[in-house]
């Protein structure tokens, strides 16, 4: 955080700013990965979550952390953004991840869901 010019122990909303702030490119991935997991640091600390908080995939993109999973499944190659490998998973629910298998039951209630209804429609 002191690259940036903030203080050393800036604020979890200092972090979120300047982590929402970082362009798409590989030099910055390093750099929004050691934000987020600093940032993950002061929410354990107790820290208030920011409202809008933005974390480094896989492949170096900071995305909005409801776009971004924890890679739990690594056998499904579905096409879904995954939190960079350096950032742990115990900080990447910290932060608002979901994780690949949630994601996949959600998936599935939701095809169950729609199937029923589509059911109960034929029905009447």
């Amino acid at each position: 955080a002191e690259a940036c010019g903030v203080p050393k122990a800036p604020s979890a909303a200092v972090l979120a700013e300047i982590l929402c702030a970082q362009p798409d490119n590989a030099k910055s991935a390093d750099f929004a990965v050691t934000l987020a997991i600093e940032l993950a640091a002061r929410i354990r600390e107790g820290e208030e979550k920011p409202a809008c908080v933005m974390v480094p995939t896989a492949t170096g993109v900071v995305e909005k952390v409801q776009q971004v999973y924890i890679d739990d499944a690594p056998w499904q190659q579905n096409n879904i953004s995954r939190l960079h490998p350096r950032i742990s998973a115990e900080d990447g629910f910290l932060l608002g991840c979901t994780s690949v298998r949630a994601e996949l039951i959600r998936q599935c209630e939701d095809d169950s869901a729609l199937a029923s209804m589509s059911m109960d429609s034929a029905v009447s």
